[in-house]
């Protein structure tokens, strides 16, 4: 019995999604737009202090042929805790491919510097890092205008005193039109950093 209901729910689903195939091809011309937005806030036990973290990184992704897409790579994300604040601003490329069909898939890099401005009582630094991360990811379709998007990625970060390797894990919702897919996509950063 329960074979039969797996089996039933995924024919449905299938069913629904067989629009797409027919909507959003990753065509010469298309666009992909969307991006991730976040915010996290910490209090420390213990502390008075509370840290803040918020970030922002857009996207918008031009099909110049069919299946490939590039566009430019911005992003900003600010940390704040007590008199302590840090700025990081990542400006470079985002280029990769994409394969359509009920299910999509698609792959990307997207090489960019960051720049870092960190200041406290203390005073005011400054670094720039090159950020060399690369993602996979499929969208399923769950309706004729409506799907989810699974992403994982990898990124190495390398600035004159350390190298750090970030694992990413996005989760996300996606509309799709004739020419345009938009996707939002919330991403869990795991970081280590070798000194």
């Amino acid at each position: 019995m329960y074979s039969k209901l797996k089996t039933s729910i995924l024919m449905v689903l299938l069913c629904q999604a067989a629009p797409l195939a027919q909507r959003f091809a990753a065509r010469q011309g298309d666009f992909w737009t969307g991006g991730s937005f976040g915010f996290a806030s910490a209090q420390w036990s213990g502390g008075n202090n509370r840290q803040n973290v918020v970030n922002c990184d857009p996207i918008t992704r031009f099909f110049p042929l069919r299946g490939l897409f590039a566009g430019p790579k911005i992003s900003w994300t600010g940390e704040y805790l007590g008199t302590y604040t840090s700025n990081n601003v990542g400006l470079g490329a985002d280029c990769g491919y994409m394969l359509t069909g009920l299910v999509s898939y698609y792959c990307f890099a997207s090489p960019h510097y960051v720049f870092s401005m960190n200041g406290s009582s203390y005073g005011k630094t400054g670094a720039i890092t090159l950020w060399l991360p690369a993602a996979a990811g499929i969208l399923i379709a769950a309706g004729s205008s409506l799907g989810v998007q699974l992403e994982i990625g990898y990124g190495v970060g390398l600035n004159k005193s350390q190298r750090v390797d970030a694992c990413t894990i996005g989760f996300g919702v996606c509309g799709f039109g004739t020419k345009t897919l938009i996707s939002v996509v919330n991403a869990m950063r795991i970081a280590s950093a070798a000194f």
